[in-house]
């Protein structure tokens, strides 16, 4: 007699090989990030070019995917960066602490593997992110 394969229990280890590929694709995104504020604090932000619309971009999609593995603390993050860029009115305006901070918090949930919502951890995170936009859009 031939036992069927649990489907349960195949469906959870599909689930974690595409959360591993998750953080790796994540994880490239974070460093494409890196590089796009790297060339943003060489050249200023009076002439962005196209790297604040790949920034948002970047972070727009990391924003789509976290909740669906479960990483609902890097979508929180990434949709707070989102909001910024989308509503600074003039780019000239725009603070790289701002983008630094949020990327930097999307660094460390990423490499701790923060799952979920973050508990209180990921409130203090979200509550110091927007601080910190509250800090720089201050007239």
């Amino acid at each position: 007699m031939k036992i069927e394969n649990d489907p349960i229990s195949e469906s959870r280890q599909g689930i974690d090989k595409l959360k591993d590929t998750y953080l790796h694709w994540t994880r490239t995104q974070l460093k494409k990030l890196h590089t796009h504020i790297h060339l943003l604090e060489r050249q200023g932000l009076n002439k962005p070019g196209t790297l604040m619309t790949e920034i948002f971009d970047l972070a727009h999609n990391i924003k789509g995917l976290g909740g669906s593995f479960g990483y609902f603390l890097m979508t929180d993050i990434a949709a707070s960066l989102c909001d910024y860029v989308r509503n600074v009115e003039n780019i000239a305006d725009m603070k790289m602490d701002v983008i630094v901070a949020h990327v930097t918090a999307m660094d460390v949930v990423i490499s701790k593997e923060i799952e979920g919502s973050g508990g209180e951890t990921g409130n203090e995170i979200i509550a110091r992110l927007q601080e910190i936009i509250e800090e720089h859009t201050k007239p």
